[in-house]
């Protein structure tokens, strides 16, 4: 939510492999979250790396 508000044409990306509340209204805060375009992607992510200016993810 933090990056959405900061860079507004970027895409927030959320890999997860269980979402537990984690405190008061956090599950509040992760529907709010998927409402505002952030895409929660089931998975564990196996790899990351950066090719000119581009960073990919693989899981």
């Amino acid at each position: 939510m933090l990056y959405k508000t900061k860079v507004h044409d970027g895409e927030a990306y959320v890999f997860y492999m269980d979402i537990r509340a984690g405190g008061k209204m956090y599950d509040e805060f992760v529907r709010r979250a998927i409402e505002d375009h952030v895409k929660y992607i089931r998975g564990r992510v196996s790899k990351i790396h950066e090719e000119e200016w581009k960073v990919y993810v693989k899981r």
